[in-house]
């Protein structure tokens, strides 16, 4: 029983990190006689890109959505720095307030409007939208410490998930359940996986030799309980 309680088993999940996408730099194109250097990332069924980035002339930075070669939908944006792009298209930024350098907006493109324009207060690590566009996750730095789901049509927020003392990396969503995968770091192994609700579904052994004792026992029990038979730690 005490082994169990220190280190719960878990089954392993099906998660190829290098299916993770990979934000490209250098990416250069001309729109009007302006010359763009962007970073760009493509969605996961490689239909589309988004590309973000400075034109030569300095003005106004831009997203660029593509379809192959061609620019499909651009939008200014001020100073992006991170992105993502879902299977329909929908696009997603973050970027700076001009007068300081912390990622404080989100911004969402979708259907070829701007659906979400709004202030974050924490410093971000990541971002990814659902591959059916519907939703979109970002991970915050310290002291903030969590993982944020937004509704990309109304920007309301759907959960939050903290992970203690950590910066979590949002790695990928997986399966038909749409399980969103974290990481401890960049492009590592999965640490744990979060269902639509913001619930933990999946946590390696890492994950449960970490959590409180004191929830150990409670689910230890409650694996052992006869139906109805409800009891508190």
């Amino acid at each position: 029983m005490i082994y169990l309680l220190r280190n719960q088993p878990s089954d392993s999940i099906e998660f190829n990190v290098s299916n993770i996408p990979e934000t490209r730099e250098g990416y250069r194109f001309e729109v009007e006689g302006d010359l763009y250097n962007c970073h760009a990332v493509n969605s996961r069924n490689s239909e589309w890109t988004l590309a973000y980035g400075l034109p030569s002339s300095d003005e106004n930075s831009a997203l660029f959505r593509l379809r192959g070669e061609s620019i499909d939908y651009s939008t200014t944006a001020t100073r992006p720095i991170a992105g993502s792009i879902a299977n329909d298209g929908t696009m997603a930024a973050i970027v700076h307030d001009d007068s300081n350098t912390r990622a404080v907006g989100l911004t969402v493109v979708k259907d070829d409007e701007v659906t979400v324009d709004m202030q974050l207060e924490s410093v971000i690590a990541d971002i990814l939208v659902r591959p059916d566009g519907e939703v979109v996750a970002i991970a915050t730095r310290p002291p903030d410490e969590c993982v944020y789901t937004f509704d990309t049509l109304s920007g309301k927020q759907r959960w939050k998930y903290t992970l203690p003392r950590e910066t979590p990396h949002v790695l990928g969503y997986h399966g038909s359940d749409n399980l969103l995968i974290l990481g401890r770091k960049p492009r590592e192994e999965p640490y744990v996986a979060l269902d639509t609700h913001g619930e933990v579904a999946w946590g390696c052994d890492r994950y449960h030799s970490q959590r409180p004792f004191r929830k150990r026992v409670r689910e230890w029990l409650s694996q052992r309980s006869p139906i109805g038979d409800s009891r508190n730690i």
